[in-house]
């Protein structure tokens, strides 16, 4: 890579070539040296109901019976159907499932792969990002639209590094994206029709650091959390003050996500064992869990919009430390 431009110098080549997912890869400072992690399995989408008098989950079941890696993002705005991403055909795409549907319908296929998925503020257009293809700018991904029931895809913006977006609920219309940068996360407000971008704010830091977000459903708040800390950082969207929380209890937030009704955010976090779990957090920092199981990593959860369930994924597999040299 040129350490000016960050763009790439020549054609890459390929160091491996097994079908597990490689992550966390960090290269030795002499350049000689790769460690990376090689995981192996697979996530599955669950649906975990809400108790109404307790606030706690019911045992999760599985949405039908896929292959491939699945992952949550999305509810339909009558909290019947989920929407999720799949590459059970090779690609990944972007699919729709009832809950109580056998098999999911197919929303966005195509060559290109969709890595995230959402819902515009009134609910009637699907968001989607793009990986960027071999012809795009390099690091560039595309956030497209389309119809929520049908019709064809237009591409809403292109810019790099683009980690996360999320829209608020109507009455709000804000749509906010990050652009993972050196040494920054930029949140940008973007139009969901025009692609007009105006920045909102930035968080600095050490170059490397890994954070997750998410907008409050009523668009005035971004919570953010450096990953496996056990603290969130609120950033006002509409006069740019922060407000730090500190998380009480055991282990560091690895995904975060608000509840349907802003008052508390859903959260996998890591535990002092190295287990993860799900755990639902308060506006105080009152941390409480909510699911573990030590067979199944388990991510983030999706509230239904009705607040009645949540979506999440969990996996089971393994992870192994692998070293590359003289690469």
């Amino acid at each position: 890579m040129d350490s000016a431009s960050r763009r790439p110098i020549g054609e890459a080549t390929r160091l491996t070539s097994s079908p597990d997912r490689k992550m966390g890869l960090s290269v030795s400072a002499n350049g000689k040296s790769l460690v990376f992690l090689k995981w192996s399995g697979a996530p599955h989408v669950y649906l975990a109901d809400i108790e109404a008098r307790t606030g706690r989950l019911s045992s999760p079941r599985r949405l039908g019976l896929p292959e491939g890696r699945n992952l949550p993002y999305a509810w339909t705005p009558d909290s019947k159907s989920v929407l999720f991403t799949s590459d059970r055909d090779g690609a990944t795409h972007v699919f729709k499932q009832a809950v109580d549907q056998p098999a999911p319908d197919l929303l966005v296929g195509g060559k290109a792969s969709v890595t995230l998925a959402r819902l515009n503020s009134d609910d009637s257009e699907i968001l989607y990002l793009v990986s960027p293809e071999s012809h795009d700018h390099p690091g560039f991904a595309k956030i497209m639209r389309a119809p929520l029931y049908g019709g064809a895809s237009k591409l809403v913006l292109q810019d790099e590094a683009i980690g996360n977006f999320q829209c608020a609920h109507a009455p709000s219309s804000i749509c906010v994206f990050s652009q993972s940068l050196p040494s920054t996360l930029r949140f940008v407000i973007f139009d969901p029709v025009s692609g007009a971008k105006t920045e909102l704010t930035r968080i600095e830091g050490p170059a490397g650091y890994k954070y997750n977000w998410s907008l409050s459903p009523d668009g005035s708040t971004i919570a953010a959390a450096v990953w496996r800390s056990n603290q969130i950082q609120f950033l006002s969207t509409t006069n740019g003050s922060t407000k730090s929380l500190a998380v009480k209890g055991q282990g560091g937030i690895l995904a975060l996500d608000w509840a349907a009704d802003g008052r508390s955010m859903w959260a996998s976090s890591s535990t002092a064992t190295g287990a993860e779990r799900l755990v639902n957090i308060d506006l105080h920092g009152e941390m409480r869990p909510m699911l573990e199981d030590v067979d199944r990593d388990i991510g983030w959860a999706i509230p239904s919009p009705d607040g009645r369930r949540v979506a999440l994924w969990e996996a089971s597999g393994s992870a192994n430390a692998w070293s590359l040299q003289g690469f």
